[in-house]
């Protein structure tokens, strides 16, 4: 942590150094970020807060602290309208932080803003193209936002196929794209490849998707679905932390994607593809499938969680 703290600091001072008419104090900055970054991790977001704002008096375009402000303020509930002006002046600052991108593509992710949403972490991965975490979230983006299944996979192939990595949710998101094309044997080994990780839980939900047309349910789960707009909707945390594995760094890649569920439900005789949430999405598009795709035979339907 320190380490990645000193980096920051000692790249992105010295050369602000440059540019300054007024030096900085980069030793005062360093203490007082890391500090600040400490009191994030451990939850203090209030003490967080008022630290990093302390960095701005030191440096008025430190990117990384407006960063960890979106964040913090994002981890306190404030409206995402206003979380996401924190993420805009990282980037604005500091037009090569990947982080500052990503947090910003997911804010707009939240908001239903899904083509700046894509824009924002395709700018991330041009940066630093290992991302996992942007990877994952473009999958998301694809699959549950633009309903484009086939870009999905693609990202999600791309985080499943490295042996480093076993991120659940991109096997979840992999193995819904996948049902939604029909491809029912591929669904099968995902669910046997959340087994090996042990993700018990999310096997079962594949399992069932397929078997009976059992609809993933985000509030146990923590798929990181969400509806076009904020009218008549809540968000709500999406990543139990009693899940059956403690949550990783790479489970980070929707960690910061919120649920967004509709309080009316949807008219299926007019649908509003726009407008409807990821679950009611994912149901239309799977009601367009040939019935015959299934290696069960029949399908009979969404019959799961109402949302």
């Amino acid at each position: 942590m320190k380490t990645l703290i000193t980096f920051i600091i000692t790249i992105i001072i010295g050369i602000s150094t440059f540019v300054q008419a007024d030096p900085i104090d980069v030793n005062s900055l360093k203490t007082k970020f890391e500090m600040a970054a400490q009191e994030f991790d451990a939850g203090n977001y209030d003490l967080a807060i008022k630290l990093f704002n302390e960095t701005l008096e030191i440096h008025p375009q430190f990117a990384h602290s407006y960063n960890y402000l979106g964040m913090a303020y994002r981890s306190k509930g404030l409206e995402l309208n206003q979380v996401i002006v924190y993420f805009e002046k990282a980037v604005e600052f500091d037009p090569n932080l990947a982080a500052g991108y990503e947090n910003l593509g997911k804010t707009y992710y939240s908001l239903g803003e899904f083509e700046k949403a894509e824009e924002a972490c395709k700018r991330a991965l041009e940066i630093d193209p290992n991302m996992v975490s942007v990877q994952i979230s473009l999958g998301w983006i694809y699959l549950i936002g633009m309903g484009d299944a086939s870009e999905a996979i693609e990202y999600f192939e791309k985080v499943t196929s490295q042996e480093s990595n076993q991120p659940p949710y991109a096997y979840l998101g992999l193995g819904i794209a996948y049902y939604l094309q029909g491809d029912s044997h591929k669904v099968l080994e995902l669910i046997t490849s959340l087994r090996k990780i042990k993700y018990e839980s999310l096997a079962l939900e594949l399992e069932n998707l397929i078997r009976n047309g059992k609809q993933i349910n985000p509030n146990e789960f923590g798929a990181p679905l969400v509806a076009k707009g904020n009218k008549q909707s809540t968000l709500i945390k999406q990543f139990p932390v009693d899940l059956e594995k403690k949550k990783t760094a790479l489970d980070d890649g929707v960690g910061g994607m919120k649920v967004r569920l509709r309080e009316k439900p949807l008219d299926y005789d007019k649908p509003d593809f726009e407008n409807m949430t990821g679950s009611e999405r994912i149901r239309e598009l799977r009601n367009r499938e040939d019935a015959a795709s299934s290696i069960f035979g029949e399908y009979y339907g969404m019959t799961g969680h109402a949302f």
